[in-house]
């Protein structure tokens, strides 16, 4: 399906509508751009998907691990359910993942601070280090930006995030695409 997408949501490309006041090559050559930036965002998501498959070959893990070592990282310390939350995973599913972690040496499982019924999943040192390195793989990303490239880069890459974000909550809500027009 071809979609487009801007910060106030998506339409399929067939739909789209050039803002009024506009000229018709002014619209197809933002109707161009437009599309371009889907396709380099694909591209984009493509290449983390791969990235993401070879970090978890190198380090003999699955895809979900490393999502939820990832989430791990940027976070408080969670419980198995909001990781699973987090993850996308049934309570059930993440406990064997969890296991697996656990096993690999990983992460471990440490008592609530607060609700003695509860645990919390925490990275250990090894689990802590596997990221580390992973951050440096990401980190040679950036290393042939000047300084003030490499400042445009993290503006926009925020912004695309925030709107992903924004998209993927819409999604998750129901709502239909909005029209960029």
């Amino acid at each position: 399906m071809e979609d487009t997408v801007s910060s106030s949501g998506s339409v399929p490309a067939s739909e789209w509508t050039p803002n009024e006041g506009s000229t018709s090559q002014e619209s197809e050559n933002s109707r161009e751009s437009l599309g371009e930036a889907v396709d380099a965002l694909r591209f984009m998501i493509l290449a983390i998907q791969r990235f993401r498959q070879a970090l978890a070959e190198h380090f003999n893990l699955g895809l979900s691990e490393t999502i939820a070592m990832t989430n791990l990282t940027s976070t408080e310390p969670l419980t198995a359910r909001e990781l699973a939350e987090r993850v996308g995973l049934t309570p059930s599913t993440i406990t064997s993942l969890v296991d697996r972690l656990e096993r690999d040496g990983m992460v471990i499982r440490v008592p609530h601070e607060t609700d003695r019924r509860k645990t919390n999943v925490t990275l250990t040192e090894y689990g802590t280090s596997a990221l580390a390195y992973a951050r440096q793989w990401l980190t040679a990303v950036f290393s042939d930006l000047s300084p003030s490239q490499l400042g445009d880069a993290t503006a926009m890459l925020n912004h695309l995030a925030v709107s992903m974000e924004e998209q993927a909550g819409a999604i998750g809500r129901g709502e239909l695409p909005q029209d960029l027009s």
